[in-house]
């Protein structure tokens, strides 16, 4: 009675319970690419748990292109305020030209997220010159995105503010650039 065969449907869900849990870990395994919110997050995790290897080279590459001036793309959490008040974390691209010049451009695929609800598809917008840069603690865990000791970028300027939320190691050196950029200095 408790005899499968190949026929029967228990059989059948078990072998795809396998097949389901194998892909499952191959893309744990992989690098960070989008393939919806919840398995990019699980991704996440899985990549800032490995201090060694590429990720570490990566994130020591970033930060050195941050500190050197230099053009550099930086994946991010952006989070915007907008008419209606703060919008939801969303996953966004920095992208940041060299100093001094250089421009500080930001970029989500989902409008509605960051409040530019007049906008059909990916936004791409630069920062406003002449905004303030700082740097606030993380507040609750739904923010700490890379534990709640960490900081958030905040770009104040007087019609809106965007927070963004980076790996711990890359948030003085992205503040400064920022500042850098922004100010002209």
């Amino acid at each position: 009675q408790g005899y499968q065969t190949e026929a029967s449907p228990r059989f059948n869900h078990a072998v795809h319970m396998g097949r389901l849990a194998y892909w499952l870990a191959s893309v744990a395994r992989s690098e960070p690419r989008s393939r919806g919110p919840g398995l990019r997050r699980a991704r996440m995790d899985a990549v800032v748990s490995n201090p060694f290897g590429r990720t570490r080279r990566l994130r020591e590459r970033l930060r050195s292109g941050l500190e050197a001036g230099g053009q550099v793309s930086i994946d991010a959490k952006l989070r915007r305020t907008s008419a209606r008040g703060w919008g939801a974390w969303t996953d966004a691209r920095l992208e940041l030209g060299s100093v001094p010049g250089g421009s500080a451009t930001w970029h989500v695929e989902d409008p509605t997220a960051v409040g530019v609800a007049s906008v059909h598809g990916p936004v791409n917008a630069a920062f406003a010159l002449g905004a303030r840069v700082g740097l606030r603690p993380v507040r609750f865990a739904t923010e700490g995105f890379w534990g709640t000791d960490s900081e958030i970028v905040v770009v104040e300027h007087e019609r809106s503010t965007i927070e963004l939320a980076v790996l711990p190691e890359l948030v003085e050196p992205l503040a400064r650039r920022l500042e850098d950029l922004l100010q002209g200095g």
